[in-house]
C-alpha cells in the first residue's frame, strides 16, 4: 500500500497516533468484516510507517465481543506487534473487550504487574494492555522518553461498568455517590500522579479513556441524551492535559471544548454509521501550547450503504456502489408492475448489483398503513425511540412483516432501556412462556 502524504512531525514537538474501535470480529447481517479489517489494518500501519508517531494510543473495543475467534485475537497481535515496531502501543479495554482476554495478551507480551510499577519512570514496555481501571501504581500512568520532544506524561482510564465503579473503588469517595462522581475521582486520582513532578517546560501530558462524555454525537447525527449520572465531563479533566484521547462513540468528532478527539471507529460497524468518514488522529504536542490535531482519513475496506430506489434505478447506479455491503430498498415502479414476489426480488436485486454484498432487501413497493403512537415524546427532541417508530412507519410492512408494529417499536423500548441501564433485557413474551411452562408442570408440555 502506498504511505499517505503526511507532513513532518513539527520540530521539537511529540506525536501520538490515536486510534480506537477496531471492533474485531464484527459481522454485518452475518457478513464477515475480516477482510475490511486486514485492509484497514494494513493502512494504519501504513500511515504509522508514513508519520513516525512517537506513542500509538488504542482507546478500546479492539475486539467486538468478549470471545473473539482465534483469527481476530492472532490478527490483533499481529497488528499490535507490527505497530509497536514503530512505536510504543498502549491499549485499553473498552466495553466490548474482555477484561480477562486482555490481561492474557498483555502478559503474553511481557508487561509488568503492579508490583515494582513506576508511573513516572521511563517505561520500557512496548506493547501494553491496560486490562481494566485501576490506580496509578498498579499502571494507570506511564512516562514515555522522547527523543527530540518533550516526554510524554499518559494517563489512562479505561471502560468503567457502573457496578465495578460502586464495588471497586469505594475508598476514593462515598459509596452513594452517583457514577459520574465517581469517574470524577478516580480520573482525579490519576491526574495528580500524571501531574506529580510534571515539568510544563519539558513534559506534555495525554489523557487516553474509553467512555461517554457529555455532549458527544452518535453516528446518527442526534445528540446522546443521558442522565448526568452516566456522562462524563472533560471539563473536569485539568488544563495541562495536552490532549485528550477517547474511544466508545463511533463517529470521529472533536471533543465538546476542543480539546482533543474522538477517534471513533474505524469501519461502518453497522448501517447507522453510513457514509462516515473513518479516521486514525495524529496530535502533535508541544509543552504549554495548543496541540496540533489532524485526522488521516482511511480509506480501504468496503463501505455500507443503503441504497433505495426502483428496481431499474438501482441497476443503474451499480457502477457507484461497486464493491459495498448493501441493505437496498426497492420502491414502487409506477412503470412496471409488481410481479416480483420477495424471493424473485432479493434474485433481481444481487442481479441488479453483482460486485456488492446485499444483506438485505426492503419491499417498499407495498408499503402497510402503519400509526404508531407518539404522543409520549418531546416534539423538539428526537430520541434513538423516535427515529426507529419514524423508521417502521416509513417502512411499512418491508420491515415488520405480519406482526403488529406497536409491539415491535416497544420491543426495541424494552431492550434499549435494558442496554442504558446495564441490565439483562426482561420481554414480556418470555415472561408468558415461562409463566406457562411452570403452570405445565415438571415434563408437561404447553
Amino acid at each position: 500500500m502506498t504511505a499517505p502524504a503526511i507532513a513532518d512531525k513539527p520540530t521539537g514537538a511529540s506525536r501520538i497516533l490515536h486510534t480506537s474501535d477496531w471492533h474485531l470480529g464484527v459481522t454485518c447481517r452475518g457478513e464477515s468484516r475480516a477482510a475490511d479489517h486486514d485492509a484497514l489494518i494494513e493502512e494504519i500501519v501504513s500511515i504509522a510507517q508514513a508519520a513516525r508517531p512517537d506513542l500509538v494510543v488504542h482507546t478500546g473495543d479492539l475486539f467486538d465481543g468478549a470471545r473473539p475467534g482465534y483469527d481476530d485475537m492472532i490478527r490483533a497481535l499481529l497488528a499490535v506487534r507490527r505497530l509497536s515496531e514503530v512505536a510504543p502501543i498502549v491499549v485499553i479495554c473498552g466495553n466490548h473487550d474482555s477484561e480477562g482476554l486482555l490481561r492474557v495478551l498483555g502478559e503474553a507480551v511481557g508487561d509488568p504487574g503492579a508490583e515494582g510499577w513506576d508511573p513516572h519512570g521511563p517505561c520500557a514496555q512496548r506493547i501494553r494492555f491496560l486490562p481494566k481501571p485501576c490506580l496509578p501504581e498498579a499502571g494507570a500512568v506511564a512516562t514515555y522518553t522522547v527523543e527530540g520532544g518533550p516526554d510524554i506524561r499518559l494517563g489512562c482510564l479505561p471502560f468503567v461498568h457502573a457496578n465495578r465503579l460502586i464495588v471497586g473503588f469505594d475508598e476514593l469517595g462515598d459509596a452513594n455517590a452517583t457514577y459520574a462522581e465517581k469517574i470524577r475521582l478516580l480520573a482525579a486520582e490519576i491526574s495528580r500522579s500524571v501531574l506529580d513532578g510534571f515539568d510544563h517546560t519539558s513534559q506534555v501530558a495525554v489523557w487516553a479513556s474509553h467512555l461517554h462524555v457529555e455532549g458527544a454525537r452518535l453516528s446518527s447525527e442526534r445528540q446522546i441524551h443521558v442522565s448526568g449520572a452516566y456522562a462524563a465531563d472533560t471539563a473536569h479533566l485539568n488544563a495541562a492535559y495536552g490532549y485528550l484521547a477517547f474511544g466508545h462513540i463511533h463517529r470521529p468528532q472533536d471533543l465538546p471544548g476542543g480539546r482533543g478527539r474522538y477517534a471513533g471507529s474505524i469501519l461502518e460497524v453497522d448501517f447507522g454509521e453510513e457514509a462516515e468518514d473513518k479516521v486514525v488522529v495524529l496530535a502533535d504536542l508541544k509543552p504549554a501550547t495548543y496541540p496540533t490535531i489532524t485526522p488521516i482519513a482511511l480509506t480501504a475496506g468496503r463501505r455500507l450503504l443503503r441504497p433505495h430506489g426502483t428496481l431499474a434505478e438501482i441497476a443503474q447506479r451499480a457502477g457507484t456502489i461497486g464493491d459495498a455491503i448493501c441493505e437496498v430498498t426497492v420502491d414502487p415502479d409506477p412503470a412496471a408492475p409488481n410481479e416480483l414476489d420477495m424471493s424473485s426480488l432479493a434474485t433481481a436485486v444481487r442481479e441488479a448489483l453483482p460486485n456488492a454484498t446485499v444483506v438485505g432487501v426492503i419491499d417498499a413497493r407495498r408499503p402497510a398503513d402503519i400509526t404508531l403512537d407518539e404522543t409520549n415524546e418531546s416534539a423538539d427532541e428526537e430520541t434513538l425511540s423516535t427515529a426507529f417508530r419514524s423508521y417502521l412507519t416509513s417502512h411499512g410492512a418491508g420491515v415488520v412483516g405480519s406482526a403488529d408494529p406497536e409491539r415491535v417499536a416497544s420491543l426495541f423500548d424494552e431492550l434499549l432501556g435494558a442496554v442504558e441501564l446495564g441490565q439483562d433485557p426482561t420481554v414480556t413474551e418470555d415472561l408468558e412462556l415461562a409463566a406457562l411452562n411452570i403452570a405445565s408442570g415438571p415434563g408437561g408440555s404447553v
